[in-house]
């Protein structure tokens, strides 16, 4: 399907430029004498000449984006184009086009770059900002598992990601029905390196169908400690007591979440918990199973964050699934 969607895009693209008589030419020539370099193999000179070059190519398209738009899409689309710039001019794509057809040539971007040329953190921001939409990143998120050099520095937060670090980042905001058909493909290989973050990460999903696929997984081959823990994880599920009276009102909550699954807005969510610190009761005693999708999205949410400031809020959103999901 993703292929499809490229191909029509391509063709879209490519007949808009020729109804409305536009040549790509300069930003063909612009595309082809500028992506002919691997940034992880400049010197700090080489990368400030080519990054002004870059500049040039954006300013080109953002000059006339109603023009130009297509023709970087056909640019994107072309066979052999560079994974370099498929990559780079996703940023732009994405700033400039806001509709899910830009969706695939993003992705696709992710999932062919070499991942020494990237920074990380924007990689995996841009692969979590697709997740958030229900884009399968899984093809991407799996070459996270296997990279040599999983990690990365976020100096604003005094934090590094390391490899367990961006895989929750990745999966944990992905659909829960994708991730779990992902996870599960790599903690059933017995030959992939990371099939025991695999099955740790397919656990916490905490849904019904996550957790049949995480029992159906055969434990043999894994090591004493991993089986240790994911027998901890079925039998060890936190849950929370509800409060009567709630200190909270259902509007008040929704109020709170909305924000964060509809625009990625946390401020009133930690606003109320500023009010309300273990509001998590009254989560569960106001909300129900009905509300599991948001809260569901919520969650994923925080993990897209990729902030360690926000992610020690997962765990209280997967102990809220469960007591709602197992509640008469």
């Amino acid at each position: 399907m993703a292929f499809l969607q490229l191909a029509l895009l391509g063709v879209a693209a490519q007949i808009v430029c020729l109804g409305q008589g536009v040549t790509c030419a300069p930003l063909q020539s612009a595309v082809k004498s500028t992506y002919n370099f691997k940034p992880s193999k400049l010197s700090q000179i080489e990368q400030k000449k080519k990054s002004a070059e870059m500049d040039s190519v954006w300013n080109l398209v953002e000059a006339k984006p109603d023009v130009m738009l297509p023709c970087l899409i056909a640019e994107m689309q072309a066979p052999g184009a560079d994974s370099w710039f498929v990559f780079d001019a996703g940023s732009l794509l994405a700033k400039l086009d806001h509709s899910p057809r830009a969706n695939p040539l993003i992705l696709r971007g992710c999932e062919i770059v070499d991942l020494e040329d990237v920074a990380l953190a924007d990689w995996i921001g841009r692969l979590t900002t697709l997740a958030l939409q229900d884009v399968d990143i899984s093809v991407a998120a799996n070459r996270w598992m296997r990279y040599a050099h999983a990690s990365y520095s976020l100096p604003q937060h005094a934090f590094t990601a390391k490899r367990r670090d961006g895989a929750f980042f990745l999966y944990g905001s992905m659909d829960e029905t994708l991730a779990t058909q992902a996870l599960l493909r790599i903690a059933s290989d017995p030959m992939h390196p990371e099939r025991e973050l695999a099955l740790s990460l397919l656990g916490g999903l905490a849904t019904p169908a996550a957790d049949a696929a995480f029992r159906s997984v055969d434990l043999t081959g894994f090591s004493a400690e991993a089986r240790s823990g994911a027998r901890s994880m079925i039998t060890n599920r936190p849950t929370f007591e509800r409060r009567t009276p709630a200190k909270s009102t259902r509007a008040e909550l929704l109020a709170a979440f909305r924000p964060i699954a509809d625009r990625r807005d946390f401020r009133p969510f930690m606003e109320k918990i500023a009010k309300v610190p273990d509001g998590e009761r009254d989560v569960v005693t106001v909300l129900g199973r009905e509300d599991l999708p948001l809260i569901r999205k919520v969650r994923r949410t925080f993990a897209a964050s990729g902030s360690p400031d926000l992610i020690n809020d997962y765990p209280f959103f997967t102990a809220i699934i469960w007591t709602l999901q197992n509640r008469p």
